[in-house]
């Protein structure tokens, strides 16, 4: 259900506004896949997004006038996911067919085909053209051959998170292991679809994201601007986020957003701002199911009132975008949100747009020393001078490296 949200939502904008396809996205006609031609094209496209941050495609999908659709649907028997699929192993050194993740998505009575790719870890894919294996990386909704200093870029990138606790590899892991503890006499904790539920103890919170992965965020020094916002219910977060992407152009697929929603000492981590909106809006199930949650294992005493906190955070061109709320019984107050930047000036327009559609007006950029940016569990982590740390030295089962 949320997979076809995010892609009628997708869509819709597709209709509505010119250049909504990114680096992230595209929308392509049934066409493209109905050669062998096209789909090669396809694969160069996916290719492309794979040697970034990875991205989206819809099929079936053609723009015929201003606001206006085709919708091209697949029929139940399409073997479009095996011609994609042999097409990606034929033209991809390494191949991409292990990166995609392929649906076929309900709108409007009709199936189109979504292709999620995932991002190259190892090393830049390469797509064969004219005999070459050439590798690209998409730039707006267009394709640029990557150049040899972003080839060094890719490698040192994948170095520092193969070998950073800052990095999405330690993340992939936690996403596994976290809710496997090796000590007998401690009970596992079981989180549902789409949720991790974990232990995070005193004010600390933990959010999954590429927000604070991809930026200088280890500098001791920092600028901060934030804003309280009247928004006191889930839609009126959710138009947060609209006007988020409108002014600024921040990408929020459901990859770049990382979220949490903490009770005591329990939170569920998530990804998406749709999912955060849900999750939001279903508050009761959320607070029952931490509540539970603590009865497991007792860490510290729950109030009969409680006031969980819901926190996401997105990165832009110049650091992040983080939004916070609090549950107050019968709405969500303290809504606040705002920006950290590592480095001024910088063309900083759209986020004044942003503040403005608010009808907030930031007057300074507060420069701050030390700004708690990750906090793990217990007390507070402060990036002033991460160390570059081997994790595969991490001995899980003794708890410390070696």
């Amino acid at each position: 259900m949320r997979l076809e949200q995010e892609t009628k939502r997708l869509v819709e904008r597709f209709a509505s506004e010119p250049g909504i396809e990114s680096e992230e996205f595209d929308c392509k006609s049934k066409e493209i896949i109905e050669s062998s031609n096209g789909r090669k094209k396809l694969v160069k496209v996916l290719s492309a997004m794979a040697n970034q941050n990875g991205g989206m495609v819809v099929i079936g999908v053609r723009k015929v006038s201003n606001n206006n659709l085709l919708i091209q649907g697949f029929s139940v028997d399409s073997e479009v996911v095996q011609h994609i699929t042999h097409s990606a192993l034929e033209y991809t050194i390494p191949p991409i067919s292990n990166l995609l993740d392929i649906n076929f998505i309900e709108y409007s009575g009709k199936r189109l085909l979504r292709i999620d790719v995932g991002k190259a870890r190892e090393k830049p894919v390469q797509f064969k053209e004219n005999g070459d294996y050439v590798p690209w990386i998409r730039v707006g909704d267009g394709m640029d051959e990557m150049t040899s200093d972003q080839i060094l870029a890719f490698f040192q990138a994948r170095e520092r998170e193969e070998y950073s606790l800052f990095s999405s590899e330690i993340e992939h892991r936690v996403n596994v292991k976290l809710d496997i503890d090796l000590q007998e006499d401690v009970p596992s904790l079981q989180s549902p679809s789409n949720w991790l539920i974990t232990t995070s103890e005193g004010p600390s919170m933990v959010v999954f994201g590429e927000a604070g992965l991809s930026h200088d965020f280890g500098k001791s020094v920092l600028y901060h601007v934030e804003e309280q916002v009247h928004a006191s219910s889930p839609e009126e977060i959710s138009e947060i986020f609209d006007v988020l992407e409108q002014t600024t152009g921040i990408s929020l697929l459901p990859s770049r957003v990382g979220y949490a929603i903490k009770l005591g000492d329990r939170q569920v981590i998530g990804r998406g701002h749709r999912w955060f909106v849900e999750d939001l809006e279903k508050i009761a199930d959320t607070i029952e199911l931490l509540e539970a949650s603590h009865g497991e294992e007792p860490i510290s005493d729950v109030s009969s009132n409680p006031s969980p906190t819901a926190v996401a955070y997105v990165s832009c061109a110049a650091g992040i975008f983080w939004i916070e709320t609090q549950w107050q019984g019968d709405q969500f107050s303290k809504t606040k949100c705002g920006f950290v930047f590592t480095d001024i000036p910088f063309d900083d327009s759209g986020y004044q747009s942003f503040f403005t559609s608010l009808d907030r007006r930031p007057e300074v950029y507060e420069q701050r020393r030390g700004l708690q940016m990750l906090t793990i569990a217990g007390d507070s982590q402060y990036l002033r001078q991460p160390e570059i740390i081997d994790i595969l030295q991490y001995d899980i089962s003794m708890g410390q490296f070696r």
